[in-house]
């Protein structure tokens, strides 16, 4: 064993392979899905990329209210992160009002969407595309959906 540490080519290759398997280990690390914390839930902070949740259920609890550029639908950040498209599930109108600036909390299941999901006309083009770029959505419930 000893002669092998000796050799160059052994050692070099030696390294060069622990390097590789290394960098496989954090990168598979970081691509995995979010893992359900408590009763199956995802933190909203946790999620780097939505899509990389769907189907999961995620929560946050303060999230700030960026922009409210639908009916029922808004926009959120949870630690500084990305921004993300809230849906709100109601029959009829919710019996709250969503403003820029206010802090929510909800529950909601992740879902992907198509480029129809922006169909309304009165839907901003600039949300519009930015929605469709990210691929899903959550969608809570009005019960789970809690401003303050």
């Amino acid at each position: 064993m000893r002669r092998l540490w000796r050799d160059r080519v052994f050692v070099v290759a030696f390294v060069v392979a622990a390097v590789a398997l290394l960098a496989l280990v954090l990168t598979v690390r970081d691509t995995a899905s979010p893992v359900p914390a408590r009763g199956g839930v995802v933190e909203l902070r946790d999620v780097h990329d939505l899509r990389d949740a769907v189907g999961q259920q995620v929560s946050a609890q303060g999230a700030r209210v960026q922009s409210v550029p639908a009916d029922e639908g808004f926009w959120v950040t949870a630690d500084g992160g990305d921004r993300v498209w809230v849906q709100i599930e109601t029959t009829g109108e919710s019996p709250f009002v969503v403003e820029p600036g206010t802090r929510v909390s909800f529950t909601g299941q992740v879902v992907a969407h198509e480029s129809d999901f922006v169909a309304s006309p009165d839907f901003p083009t600039a949300d519009a595309a930015d929605l469709v770029d990210a691929g899903a959505h959550i969608e809570a419930d009005v019960k789970d959906v809690h401003l303050g």
